[in-house]
């Protein structure tokens, strides 16, 4: 059985419509709308649901769980059970997502046709792999929010079925000039007790590591032949992995202060401390467009043209998981190729 009243205040002015649906062994589902037509959808989209046997009895808690109440409570609950990288990239999701007219709805009222819009707008200002994230993001929380931990049963995910767009753009941006000089004098700048921004940017650049993992990097870790040891719970394919250090990375490492304890952090320092002090140096060195995450592409591309590894070696040193991933990471210069040709043709 299902019902509408309209409610009004005490001048006799409406103020909403009351839904109600009484189905034998489900609770009552009660909820006032703005307006009748929104009240006939609710108890349509809810008998439906009754219908195929959904279990309802989480339905009350997404009714009066707001999107910004569910991402605070995701960010607390899930957030540490991920990746560093993946945790890194979800932050900045939810953040947007805060910022969003979505924010202040309740986890129910989210339709398939809200995401679209999100999506468009949103497409409007960054990237199709940015708002990609941000979809996943809110496909997870409802995901989990609709699972035994949240109980929040009956909950629709109206991220299923929405087409995410297409991530068109790989970046290529790669050192240029004189930059590499110029960021080194700009990043001479304290980031922590006992390194400063200059350190993390050199070992990024002889190691090809990710931020992430450098920032994760403990005295530990050294081994004595000249290697960095990831191990496999920091590493992105969860196996460990062996880094070697040149020369330049080494005397970074050996500058620093001695450790009190191998387990200490050799860099400790926050992402977000890290990412303002770069995004300061960048500026100060005049270098456009130029992503701290580009440093991986970078020293992927050198592992080719300046230590001539072969792929397999490449691969074993940046942990990418296949050939094709790597292939993503090397940007060679055409010129270092055309100056190859050109040698060889000489002796020939």
């Amino acid at each position: 059985m299902a019902s509408i009243i309209e409610r009004f205040d005490r001048d006799g002015h409406s103020i909403g419509f009351q839904a109600q649906v009484r189905r034998k062994g489900h609770p009552v589902m009660v909820k006032t709308f703005r307006t009748k037509r929104e009240a006939k959808a609710w108890i349509h989209d809810t008998e439906a649901e009754i219908a195929r046997g959904a279990d309802l009895s989480g339905r009350k808690e997404a009714e009066r769980t707001t999107l910004a109440e569910a991402i605070a409570r995701f960010r607390t609950e899930y957030f540490p059970r991920l990746r560093e990288g993946t945790q890194r990239s979800y932050h900045y999701a939810s953040e947007r997502l805060l910022e969003s007219k979505l924010a202040p709805r309740f986890l129910s009222a989210i339709r398939g046709g809200d995401i679209v819009d999100y999506r468009n707008e949103r497409l409007k200002k960054v990237a199709g792999n940015t708002v990609r994230i941000e979809m996943a993001l809110l496909e997870r929380l409802y995901n989990v929010a609709r699972g035994p931990e949240w109980k929040m049963y009956g909950l629709v995910n109206p991220v299923e079925g929405v087409d995410r767009p297409a991530n068109l753009t790989e970046r290529d941006r790669r050192l240029v000039g004189d930059e590499e000089q110029r960021l080194l004098e700009a990043c001479k700048v304290e980031i922590s007790g006992n390194a400063q921004l200059r350190d993390v940017f050199i070992i990024a650049l002889e190691t090809a590591m990710r931020v992430g993992e450098i920032l994760q990097m403990r005295w530990s870790w050294i081994a004595p032949d000249h290697y960095i040891v990831i191990p496999a719970k920091i590493a992105k394919t969860k196996r460990p992995r062996k880094v070697p250090m040149t020369s330049s990375a080494q005397s970074v490492i050996a500058a620093l202060p001695s450790p009190h304890e191998l387990d200490d952090l050799i860099f400790p320092v926050r992402y977000d401390t890290l990412r303002q002090a770069w995004e300061r140096a960048r500026a100060a060195a005049g270098c456009k467009d130029l992503h701290i995450h580009d440093l991986r592409h970078e020293a992927t591309t050198r592992l080719f043209e300046v230590h001539k590894m072969t792929m397999l070696e490449a691969q074993a040193v940046t942990g990418h998981s296949t050939a094709q991933m790597i292939k993503r990471y090397a940007h060679l210069d055409v010129r270092h190729i055309a100056a190859k040709m050109q040698g060889a043709s000489s002796t020939a």
